[in-house]
């Protein structure tokens, strides 16, 4: 897989439509009082599918048509990435395949049939929808698109560091929540580019600790997930190696939440 870069998170930033960008920054003075200095809140639930992952959709759908790919799509999710591809893919006329687990939240799968994708919600857990997804690329040459691993669906996610660091200019530390990977590593790309010296974070569920079970470990480590109301970064290391690759390039910390 090509790793993005900031010239690609800036592609990326040029191909989304403005609807889709400069989300507010919202000071949050109850989450200062807890530690230093000013918090501020990204909020991107104020989406067309109501989560950030529209931005790295809508750029894959643009990427792969410019590029003159696949016909057709197909992903594995948990719900928001089903939603915010099937939105994207219905804007561009594109067909789109969706795996999820069956237990899925109602609500993302009535979004994701309610774009007109063709939702398959027949998996155990993500990690079996993900094998289907897979599967079913390479049987009928639909374009795969990853949640976390795909570089057009990082790189889109990456525009949300850019706007943070245009935003608050002052910016010192950025927190990302952390699943399987790709909006810290989208984010990472471009506040690395022109922020250097922030730090970043991710904040992984203390159910799914598959960053910071393979952190203290030194490698990437077989971990039992749990119930947790962020259903969102539930999930394990299924395509790991390089989305844990990119947290080492972009010299993140982790911390469990």
């Amino acid at each position: 897989m090509k790793v993005p870069t900031a010239a690609d998170v800036r592609t990326a930033l040029a191909r989304l439509p403005r609807r889709l960008l400069w989300s507010p920054c919202v000071e949050a003075p109850w989450l200062a009082r807890e530690g230093r200095g000013t918090v501020w809140l990204k909020i991107e639930t104020l989406q067309p599918t109501h989560s950030f992952k529209v931005r790295g959709a809508m750029n894959a759908v643009a990427g792969v048509l410019e590029g003159g790919g696949a016909p057709r799509l197909v992903t594995a999710s948990a719900g928001n990435h089903g939603a915010a591809l099937a939105w994207a893919a219905r804007q561009r006329g594109v067909p789109l395949v969706v795996f999820t687990p069956r237990g899925a939240p109602a609500a993302k799968l009535a979004r994701v049939s309610g774009e007109g994708a063709d939702l398959r919600a027949v998996a155990a857990d993500y990690d079996e929808a993900e094998r289907l997804a897979l599967a079913f690329a390479r049987e009928t040459g639909a374009r795969y698109v990853s949640p976390y691993n795909d570089p057009l669906v990082i790189a889109g996610a990456g525009t949300i560091g850019l706007e943070i660091a245009e935003q608050v200019p002052d910016v010192s530390e950025v927190v990302v929540p952390l699943g399987g990977g790709g909006l810290l590593s989208g984010i990472a790309i471009a506040v690395r580019d022109v922020r250097p010296g922030c730090r970043l974070v991710g904040a992984e569920a203390s159910a799914s600790p598959a960053f910071t079970t393979a952190l203290a470990a030194g490698a990437i480590t077989p971990f039992e997930v749990g119930a947790t109301l962020a259903d969102g970064l539930a999930g394990g290391f299924t395509l790991a190696a390089r989305r844990w690759n990119h947290r080492r390039r972009w010299r993140c910390d982790c911390i469990l939440a």
